[in-house]
């Protein structure tokens, strides 16, 4: 179980050396756009049915709430350097419940350009509690891991041309995906074992996957099909870490109408239905636009 909390939650930390950008990664970075459904003051929530092979284990939710100059309180490890005002940009909170009791939570602030501001993780896996937050001040980047609230490690870099760990979610939503031959390299700090490494996401083709959060009210089968598919790009997440040397992940090739219990919201654009790491799978389950 630690192997798979480890990785499909983000602490996937690539034990490799900094990659270098090159020009395709330069311009997929300068194409970063949120492109967000909700409103204003809204949110875009997505709910996740973990899957151990055929059995239902746990449930994640992944939540996009847009910034408009606001104030975040954010849990913090050491101090009171969770609290932020006058923040434009973006808030992802990744929240991840199993059926044994492990938890993990994810909060991460990043401003309209992509450029992280901080981030915060929580993890409570068999009775032991960590704590990993990354703070972005300047030129410089501060990554410091906690147990049982005592700071236990940390980590100084420039922050130039990196990302959060923890966006790694809100990078493939962002990005250009229809792209032919997209990729992207970046670098993230490592809160858990004090390193700099590097993460890549590539493309890896077209599928079609069976989700019955985006079936439409009405439909067609076509002919041989036995169930509503949906078009999706297919990635690959690539770390060098020790526990996997990648997973997979797909995203909505189209926009999509989404239900809600007033106003069905349409153009919801590049929505994670799968995550998959070895047996684990994370199926998209209901979706909710404010």
């Amino acid at each position: 179980m630690k192997k798979f909390f480890l990785i499909v939650l983000l602490l996937v930390f690539a034990s490799t050396p900094l990659l270098i950008a090159s020009c395709s990664n330069v311009s997929q970075r300068d194409k970063l756009m949120p492109g967000y459904s909700c409103s204003d003051d809204g949110y875009e929530l997505f709910t996740y049915s973990v899957f151990y092979t055929e059995a239902v284990v746990g449930t994640m939710t992944m939540k996009f709430e847009p910034l408009n100059k606001d104030a975040v309180d954010l849990p913090s490890a050491g101090g009171d350097k969770g609290h932020f005002t006058d923040v434009s940009g973006t808030l992802l909170s990744t929240d991840l419940t199993m059926n044994n009791g492990d938890t993990i939570t994810s909060r991460v602030v990043y401003d309209g350009n992509f450029a992280p501001i901080y981030s915060y993780k929580r993890t409570f896996i068999g009775g032991v509690t960590k704590e990993m937050q990354v703070e972005y001040e300047g030129k410089y980047l501060y990554a410091k891991r906690f147990e049982n609230g005592t700071e236990v490690s940390c980590l100084t870099e420039k922050a130039s041309g990196f990302f959060d760990n923890e966006m790694l979610y809100a990078l493939v939503r962002a990005s250009a995906v229809g792209d032919t031959s997209y990729s992207l390299s970046f670098s993230v700090a490592n809160a858990l074992t004090g390193n700099k490494d590097s993460m890549s996401i590539t493309k890896t083709g077209e599928v079609k996957e069976s989700i019955k959060a985006l079936e439409p009210y009405t439909y067609e089968l076509a002919e041989g099909e036995t169930s509503y598919t949906t078009a999706c790009y297919a990635f690959r997440i690539s770390t060098g870490n020790e526990y996997a040397s990648s997973y997979t992940m797909t995203v909505t090739k189209d926009r999509q109408t989404v239900k809600n219990d007033t106003l069905d919201i349409t153009n919801v654009k590049k929505i994670i239905t799968t995550i998959t790491e070895g047996e684990y799978k994370y199926i998209l389950s209901d979706v909710e636009i404010v």
